[in-house]
This record gives C-alpha cells, structure tokens and sequence, in this order.
C-alpha cells in the first residue's frame, strides 16, 4: 500500500511540479550562496570572482592598489575604527565641545580615512560577494538616482549633500566591518571593549532615575511619568534602540562560550542592560526586545519559547501601573487627539499627500523628516504638505515611510531587498559555522540587524547614528566571520 502511493505520488503533477521548483532553487544565485559560507570551492560561476565585468575591476583596483606591509599601519587602522565605537555614544556629551554640525563630517572622514587604509594595505583579502553585498549596492543605486532627481526639481543641493554624508558613514563602516579584522582574537578584544562601553552606559542611565532627572520632553501630559533615561545618548530612543543591538549580540556570545565563569560574567551586563532599556519607556525598543528575543531562541531553540508565554503574563500582572499605561496609552483617545496634530498620524497623512506626486524616485534625501530637512537647511518639500504654514514635524517616526517618502517605490523596494538579504545571509552563516562562537555570535548579530528592523517600523533609526553606525559596522563583521582566522 505505501509503495502504491509512493508511485503514484512519483507519477503526479505536483511531484513533477516540486521537482522542478527544487532543481530551480538550488540551481539559482540566492540558494548558491550557501556554498560560499561551507568554506569549500565553489562549484558554479561566482557573481563576484567570476563574472567578467567585476573580475576586470578587481584586476584594475589590485593593480592600483599600494599593498603597503606595515604594523603601524594595521594598529592606526584598528585604533580609528575603535575611536569610532567609544565616540558614538559618548557624542552628545561632547556636542558642546565642538563647532555645530562637526559631527556630521568628522566620522564619515575618519571612516573614508580607515576604508583607505584598509583598501592599500597587503594582505586583505577580496571577500566573495553575497546577497548582502548586492542589497548595499542598489541601496547606493536607489539614493543616487533619487538624489538626482530631486536636485533637478527642487534645486537644494546642500540637503542631499548632508545626508549623502550620513549615509556614506553607514555604507562605510559596513565595508571596513567587512575588512578589518582577520582573526578571532581581534574580534574578542573588540566585542569586550563595547560590551564595556555599554555597561557603562546603562549604568548611567540607570543613575538617572536614581538621581531623579526629569525629562517631560517626551512624557505626554496623561502619563504617570517622570524619568525616561537616556544616559550619555539624546533621547530615550536612541538608548533604546543602541542597548537592543548589543544586548542580543551579548545574548549570542553567551550561548557561545563554553566555560561555566565566563558566562557568569555576562549576568552583570544583562541586568543593567534590560533594566536601562525598561526605564526608558520606549515602547518600539521593548517591541524589539521581545520580538527579537522571538527571534532568536525559534532559530537556536525553539522549546524556550514557550517559557515567553507565562513569563509575559506574569509581566503584566506585577509590572507598575505606569508601565502598563505606557503600553496601552496608544489606544487613550488623549494620545490619538495628539498623535493626529503633532504625531505619527499627522506625518502618516502629510506623507500620502506628498508621495502621488513624487511615487517613483520620492523627494529626495534629507527633504522630508530628520534634522536635515527641518533644522540644517528647511526642505521646500514641506510647501506641498498639509500643514499650511505651520512648523513641520522633524521625524517620521518610522523608518520604511521616510525612505518612501525620500526615494520612492526604488527606494523603499531597494531598503526592504537589503533588508531581507542581511537576514538571509546571516541565517546562512548561522547555519554553517562549525565554530560554536562565531556561530552563535553570529546568530546574536543577525537577531540585532532584525530588533533594529522591528523598531524601524516606529522610528527613524537611520537618523540617529548611535544606532545605524552600530548596526552597520556589525553586520560588515557579520559577513567577514567565515574568513577569520583563529589565532
């Protein structure tokens, strides 16, 4: 009786069908990817080594490039990448010790300064190209094209020359992620020095509800609120969004140490970091703690999920009023009265005013929301909208719009394909790391790339470079783990 039905299933459609579908998968360029990361020869035409048009180019930059030797220059290189990661956290504190807008073009120098060094020096390896690389590519196509056209119709060159700038420090700090390091004991030292920096962090935070920092800028009159910390970052936010990435890239070296005392040393840092992140009350930054930590245990083990249920429950029996308040305020009709003048629906609105107009490569970047368009040069953009003279809001509050409303359906299309394309390949590393802890390092990386992406959905992560500088830079190291050498 089985053989009969395996025969007949043999014979039908669907099986036909299926097989088709299983030749074509991994026959094709996404699934083939998986063989780059077994560490083993490639057995098919590499989009990268192979392809004549990009194997000419890296002819060229090989024949080009110095293939300078030198220790010097590997330690200024590491030092600067390093003054990247202890500066980014510690910038707002620092605002007034510098001329305005300093920032902006201090790291995306420096960064060019550590991508050239890294680019002459002898022994850097051309890594193979992934599906991650490709999204990071039409990303730059999407902001160049959009770029364009907005110039062409609104004439203001200085806002897409700013946030040019933002984004070159973000598809910097990617490449010298992918770059930089080439064995695992450089990576340990530099995972160490910013898990230190961020317990520093939230401590600080944490001291602020102690000594009682008050900060009604971002309470609404109706909440039960007093401090929402922020530590040495500018808004609740930001500190939300920063302590979700390095919590999950803690969570991933935890699961991947072997020795009983080193994980214990890990309790410190998750205490104070969990802590930091309830206090601040952001709401789309313990959305990406909890969607995140989801995430993470459905792909390392999926029976710990089942401990979320009764935990959550048991949250939201003994949690403070004020914090059960601040999850279901969205629903008080207070807030929505609000939200609706001055808020999300407000910027939901105006957006889908603007957009017909603008549908395929959008207004441009640095014309519609963050501090480009409303406070370094006021975007005209804002003349089409339904405000009517009044101030125009300064954030989207969601990421995915602000790159609709920026670069169009390319744009936004472009985004989401690099978005899924970073997940996918950290997956696949996941899966093929033989070494237990760049494996679940890697997993750590992957869930922080995806809590950044969930809050994403309820603010504008790529305007504030405590995050997005963070998250680039670890996911560049995300792609660079198959290479690294053990010391």
């Amino acid at each position: 009786m089985k053989a009969n039905f395996q025969n007949i299933y043999a014979s039908s459609k669907f099986a036909s069908f299926m097989r088709k579908l299983s030749f074509f998968c991994e026959n094709s360029f996404i699934f083939k990817q998986r063989e780059y990361f077994k560490a083993s020869r490639l057995n098919h035409l590499e989009l990268w080594r192979n392809s004549r048009f990009f194997n000419a180019i890296s002819s060229g930059f090989d024949r080009l490039r110095p293939q300078v030797q030198s220790e010097i220059l590997d330690k200024l290189t590491l030092s600067l990448f390093f003054f990247i990661f202890i500066f980014t956290p510690f910038k707002s504190w620092l605002k007034n010790a510098f001329p305005s807008h300093f920032y902006t073009f201090l790291v995306p120098v420096v960064l060019v300064l550590i991508a050239v060094l890294l680019f002459v020096r002898k022994g850097t390896k051309n890594a193979c190209f992934t599906l991650a690389d490709f999204g990071i590519i039409f990303v730059i196509f999407s902001i160049l094209v959009s770029s364009v056209a907005s110039v062409v119709t609104y004439g203001q060159v200085k806002n897409v020359y700013y946030e040019s700038f933002i984004w070159l420090s973000y598809f910097t700090i990617f490449y010298i992620g992918r770059t930089i390091f080439q064995t695992k004991r450089q990576l340990k030292v530099f995972l160490i020095f910013n898990l230190s920096i961020v317990f520093i962090v939230a401590l600080i935070g944490i001291g602020q509800l102690v000594s009682g920092v008050q900060t009604p800028q971002w309470i609404e009159g109706f909440e039960l609120i007093k401090t929402r910390v922020f530590s040495t970052l500018d808004n609740p936010i930001i500190l939300s969004g920063y302590l979700d990435i390095f919590f999950f890239i803690a969570l991933g070296i935890f699961f991947g140490l072997k020795r009983l005392r080193n994980k214990l040393l890990f309790l410190p840092l998750f205490g104070v970091t969990i802590a930091a992140l309830v206090l601040t009350f952001s709401r789309s930054g313990w959305i990406g703690l909890a969607l995140g930590a989801g995430f993470f245990f459905f792909i390392y083990k999926p029976k710990y999920i089942l401990g979320f249920i009764p935990l959550s429950i048991f949250s939201l029996l003994v949690i403070p009023k004020s914090y059960f308040y601040r999850l279901t305020d969205i629903f008080d009709s207070r807030y929505n009265a609000i939200s609706s003048v001055s808020g999300r629906a407000w910027t939901l609105h105006n957006v889908f005013h603007i957009l017909p107009h603008h549908i395929i490569f959008g207004v441009g970047p640095g014309m519609y929301g963050g501090e480009v368009a409303f406070k370094i040069n006021p975007s005209m953009v804002y003349m089409e909208g339904i405000q009517g003279g009044a101030v125009p809001i300064q954030n989207t509050d969601n990421q995915f719009l602000q790159i609709l409303i920026e670069q169009g359906i390319v744009g936004i299309i472009a985004f989401v394909f690099f978005a899924l394309a970073g997940l996918y390949s950290g997956l696949i590393i996941y899966e093929r790391m033989n070494d237990k802890f760049l494996k679940m390092l890697a997993l750590g990386i992957t869930t922080a790339f995806f809590a950044f992406l969930v809050q994403s959905i309820f603010t504008d992560t790529l305007q504030f470079p405590q995050m997005s500088l963070t998250i680039f830079g670890f996911l560049g190291i995300l792609l660079a783990l198959p290479n690294l050498k053990s010391p």
